[in-house]
């Protein structure tokens, strides 16, 4: 693994233990709010599931986290 003069790892160099945090948040049939999360690796093709989701009028949240 390789850091940056800042000590920031980055890209694809990042550690498996470093994820992001999807967040939906949708409104349901009966009109109260709802919402799902997924857990992913930055591997992942994280904005194809973004635009994915965010269709129709749904909100994603995007969070990172570390696993310990």
């Amino acid at each position: 693994m390789r850091r940056n003069r800042n000590n920031i790892v980055s890209g694809l160099e990042r550690p498996e233990n470093i994820m992001c945090r999807l967040r939906l948040f949708y409104e349901c049939s009966d009109g109260t709010m709802g919402f799902a999360e997924w857990v992913l690796p930055y591997g992942e093709d994280l904005q194809a599931h973004i635009d994915h989701w965010k269709t129709g009028g749904r909100m994603v949240i995007t969070e990172h986290i570390d696993l310990v």
